[in-house]
């Protein structure tokens, strides 16, 4: 639910594509009195090149851990620098894979409990992939990754989607692009609720 404090200010999302090895980062900015959807900063977090994967730890509580550690650290700095109203990531869809869905939960139960410590009265959403795809006019088929990037550089040469200076729009990558996704959906679902109000 919207408060009034957010009508002097744009209502600033932290959206998030999750997985073991990478964070998908996308910070979005919703204008409340003119609707304009604002990517102000996209980028990917990459657990791979974390200094301390190589240390002992990871005998002791494994890669895995190692890297959801990681995550928790550049989530934590990223709360604190922007203060987001809240935090929308991609939930955890289950596929041909159950390995691959368990990570993925551990990565959302990482966010919620992140979140938590930062400020418990933060809101955090939770979307499927093909919700999250249907936002931006992608396919939902397995493989369409790429048409997720060429649905949003439609939504921006369409006015619907405006992008910062700052941010090296074309060199992001698809886990960017999918973060970004998340972030889209959470401004037009927060669009439509003020319409109804």
């Amino acid at each position: 639910m919207l408060s009034a404090h957010f009508t002097t200010e744009p209502l600033r999302i932290l959206a998030l594509d999750p997985g073991t090895n990478t964070l998908g980062v996308a910070w979005i900015e919703l204008c409340l009195v003119s609707g304009r959807i604002t990517l102000v900063y996209g980028g990917t977090f990459s657990a791979d090149r974390y200094a301390d994967f190589d240390s002992s730890l990871q005998w002791s509580i494994g890669q895995r851990a190692i890297k959801l550690d990681y995550h928790r650290q550049n989530l934590q700095q990223l709360l604190f620098q922007y203060q987001p109203h809240v935090v929308a990531s991609e939930a955890p869809f289950m596929g041909r894979f159950p390995q691959a869905y368990a990570a993925l939960v551990e990565c959302c139960n990482v966010i919620t409990h992140t979140v938590l410590g930062y400020d418990p009265s933060l809101q955090v959403q939770f979307v499927d992939p093909p919700t999250a795809k249907l936002s931006v006019g992608a396919l939902t088929r397995k493989g369409s990754k790429e048409n997720v990037q060429e649905s949003i550089r439609a939504l921006v040469d369409a006015g619907r989607l405006f992008i910062h200076p700052s941010v090296p729009f074309l060199e992001l990558d698809e886990h960017t692009y999918d973060a970004i996704a998340v972030g889209y959906w959470s401004a037009t679902t927060f669009q439509l609720q003020l319409r109804r109000n």
